[in-house]
């Protein structure tokens, strides 16, 4: 009886253990029902104010860019662009599938996902605000949202991370509105003096064209940067100048994550889509250096020129997932020369981007022969 009263006592005792742990688990299950409802809620209501700002986009948008006097009111554009902007973020995020319940999903991921939601509100209480740096705060508040979704992006398509660059008051939530370079438009930047910023691109694992310009005295220069800086790798790829008198334009490969930017005068950043580029004409003319959409085809042209210069052409970027095609971020030399020249030549067959690299002070022209 002594023995088996010592085994009834151990089983009672391991039954207690485990109405214990039992106990536990439902607690936790308990707790983590309630916090997903309470997330739910807040995406819900965040849901709802970007739903009545668009509804105000669209009365915006149909209206006239300022009201007339007899209306009883004007209009103010500036916050009118601050409002589409935060429509058009919102649309960026419903484009980038998340559910922080599915198999898988990390707490990094959960946590850049509930940063790119928390910008919709931050954003959104500055719309009914009024100060001088009102726009300024919607669009570092977008900013802070986008870098979010690059990082989560990377996640999920399970490439290296960009690493994010905080700022004391980014720590603490709050960012630098003064000195944030991000505007209204996704893929354009502007600033003055240093930065160093993520690079957003229309489809990550591409290769951009990048141009950067001075927004000062022509004799100021801008020292531009491309830069790897990720969880796995710190690297600067490439170095080069910008201003003197000429528009800096740059392919960036999938590689670059990070663009830094060091000079005193103020400058804007921007990605150039290839539909956004201009077509040559039957007969094109410039000075110094250009970029055009070629979908001429393989055309016979004659290109000319003072003080030489070169021809060059980027291929369209067909490659599925992350781009490791070399000679999709790289410049293809079609002809060069230097000193005065005059040739005659065919185009690539493919469709892609032509690149005029001429001197400051060349004059140049590209005749298509029957056109």
């Amino acid at each position: 009886m002594s023995k088996l009263g010592t085994a009834v006592g151990a089983l009672i005792e391991q039954l207690e253990s485990h109405e214990a742990r039992l106990d536990e688990l439902t607690a936790n299950v308990t707790a983590l029902t309630t916090s997903l409802t309470a997330l739910s809620a807040n995406v819900t209501a965040l849901t709802a104010t970007v739903t009545a700002l668009t509804a105000r986009v669209a009365t915006l948008e149909a209206q006239p860019a300022h009201a007339t006097a007899d209306a009883g009111f004007e209009l103010e554009p500036i916050r009118d662009e601050a409002i589409i902007a935060l429509a058009e973020y919102r649309r960026q995020l419903d484009d980038v599938p998340f559910s922080p319940e599915a198999d898988g999903v990390t707490s990094a991921m959960r946590a850049e996902h509930y940063a790119a939601v928390d910008a919709v509100a931050r954003a959104a209480s500055w719309i009914e605000r009024s100060g001088p740096n009102r726009d300024q705060e919607i669009y570092a508040a977008i900013g802070a949202g986008r870098k979010a979704l690059i990082r989560l992006t990377a996640m999920l398509e399970h490439r290296p991370i960009p690493l994010p660059l905080l700022t004391a008051e980014e720590l603490s939530g709050y960012v630098d509105a003064a000195t944030d370079v991000h505007t209204g438009n996704r893929f354009v930047w502007e600033g003055r003096g240093d930065a160093e910023f993520l690079l957003d691109r229309p489809v990550s694992g591409k290769p951009v064209l990048l141009e950067v310009v001075s927004l000062g005295e022509d004799h100021l220069v801008l020292n531009v940067i491309h830069v790897e800086r990720t969880d796995r790798k710190l690297e600067h790829r490439f170095s080069d100048t910008a201003g003197l008198g000429f528009v800096y334009r740059k392919m960036v490969g999938p590689e670059v994550t990070h663009l830094r930017i060091t000079g005193d005068p103020g400058w804007r950043a921007r990605v150039i889509q290839p539909d956004e580029l201009p077509s040559m004409e039957r007969e094109t003319t410039g000075q110094g250096r250009a970029w055009f959409r070629h979908t001429l085809g393989a055309k016979k042209v004659t290109i000319q020129g003072t003080e030489g210069g070169s021809l060059e052409f980027v291929p369209d970027c067909d490659c599925k997932g992350i781009c490791t095609d070399y000679d999709h971020r790289t410049p293809k030399s079609l002809t060069y020369h230097s000193g005065d020249f005059r040739e005659d030549m065919t185009l690539p067959r493919r469709t892609g981007m032509l690149s005029v690299s001429m001197r400051p002070k060349s004059v140049w022209s590209v005749t298509v022969l029957h056109y």
